[in-house]
């Protein structure tokens, strides 16, 4: 295998080691590879797979699937012989008639650190192994174990990547449960990934995309850039995109969909899983006010206007737009960090660069937050009108129909007819 010297510097710097291998792997220059971790998943396991498998014109040659079955060391017996069981299914040969590979991070001496393991140390074990495995211009798709996908899935992410480079993100629906409260509790969540996506696209960040770990997609050399995936149990598909962002580009792919799993879950910290299990009215999502927007909005303005002030100038601008964000740039060590970047960057466009890689994704949400102490978030009934009309769209009280719209809009690639499934 040759491998780029940047592929080299990673995996010597940054690949986990370990006993850890790739079973079931026959080739070595693969286009692509799609990661799942997977973790006591079991039919539901098969169901993602077939679904995967079912590409449309059958499955493409030179792509490769990699299952990460894992198990953290603090794991329960049954999830343990769980795992146990759909590893010898695929040992067998299960998916024989498809390039099917797995990693056994479960059995004994395997299994994923107490203090690291987790679903990022799942998907890094994943992508670290098999890129040795991949062509020049290879791809790293991220998917769960839980989620359905279309025909046309594969067939979009590689027409998009023979015309651009760095990463992606797909679009994405979840199923809505039919029987309350799990089918409210839902929509409130999914209201509030999709808002705060459009509130910050409206606001004018460079970090206006959903951070959905089964959606992510990036070339191998993106990835290597990016400094491969974390190794949080959750929000490493935040982290990633992030620093793919920085070192590349975080881009919207169109023409398919993911349907990730709305399954009740306790697996991660924080997600999908958690907020259906915790359904009742007042643990519903509640999503965060107009007003923090505006003034996001007001304050990459104003540092993109005035790159030539100094930072107590522009210190000074922040306080006329709110004193909460002010106090928070004085917190966050704005005017020495502004100070360097005028120093070190003498060109207005790499200083601009370098101010959006510091006040990144996580500094905006940080800087939202702080906003919270003036405009506290609220319920999706009563934000979701307030929001639209900060985007000059029509009033929607009606939450479903909020939904509609919002799906809608990142589904515009959609044919009126073929746009049933929008609130399915």
């Amino acid at each position: 295998m040759t491998f780029s010297k940047t592929q080299q510097r990673y995996l010597q710097r940054h690949a986990l080691s370990g006993p850890w291998t790739l079973e079931g792997v026959q080739g070595d220059k693969y286009r692509g590879a799609v990661v799942i971790p997977a973790l006591a998943e079991g039919e539901v396991l098969w169901a993602t797979l077939n679904t995967l498998l079912s590409q449309s014109g059958g499955w493409p040659d030179g792509w490769l699937v990699v299952v990460v079955i894992n198990a953290r060391e603090d794991s329960d017996a049954q999830q343990v012989d769980s795992n146990l069981k759909d590893l010898e299914q695929l040992r067998r040969g299960r998916f024989a008639h498809a390039p099917v590979s797995w990693v056994d991070a479960s059995g004994g001496g395997c299994r994923l650190s107490i203090k690291r393991g987790g679903v990022g140390m799942a998907r890094k074990l994943g992508c670290d192994l098999v890129l040795p495995y991949l062509a020049d211009k290879g791809l790293l798709v991220h998917l769960d174990a839980d989620c359905r996908v279309e025909d046309t899935y594969l067939t979009v992410i590689e027409d998009y990547f023979t015309r651009h480079e760095g990463g992606g993100v797909l679009p994405y629906c979840h199923p809505l449960p039919t029987t309350q409260p799990f089918r409210a509790a839902m929509i409130c969540y999914e209201l509030y990934l999709r808002c705060h996506r459009q509130g910050l696209q409206w606001a004018g960040s460079p970090y206006a995309y959903h951070a959905i770990g089964s959606t992510m997609v990036s070339t191998a050399e993106a990835y290597v850039k990016a400094g491969g995936m974390n190794c949080r149990q959750a929000g490493e598909d935040f982290y990633f995109l992030q620093q793919v962002a920085k070192v590349s580009a975080v881009d919207y792919l169109e023409g398919t969909v993911v349907w990730p799993s709305s399954r009740i879950s306790q697996r991660t910290p924080f997600g999908t899983g958690q907020v259906i299990a915790a359904s009742e009215e007042d643990t519903l999502q509640q999503l965060y006010h107009p007003a923090t927007y505006v003034v996001l909005r007001d304050w990459l303005r104003t540092a993109t206007e005035h790159p030539q002030e100094t930072s107590q100038q522009l210190l000074e601008r922040a306080a006329a737009i709110d004193t909460v964000l002010h106090n928070f740039l004085l917190k966050e060590g704005f005017a020495e960090r502004w100070g360097q970047l005028c120093r070190t960057h003498g060109t207005i466009e790499r200083r601009l660069r370098a101010f959006h890689e510091w006040f990144d994704g996580l500094k905006s949400l940080r800087c939202i937050h702080a906003l919270g102490e003036t405009y506290p978030v609220a319920p999706a009934v009563e934000q979701v009108p307030r929001l639209f009309e900060l985007w000059g769209w029509d009033a929607c009280c009606d939450l479903e129909e909020a939904l509609i719209q919002l799906r809608r809009q990142d589904l515009s690639w959609l044919a009126e007819g073929d746009a049933a499934f929008l609130l399915d």
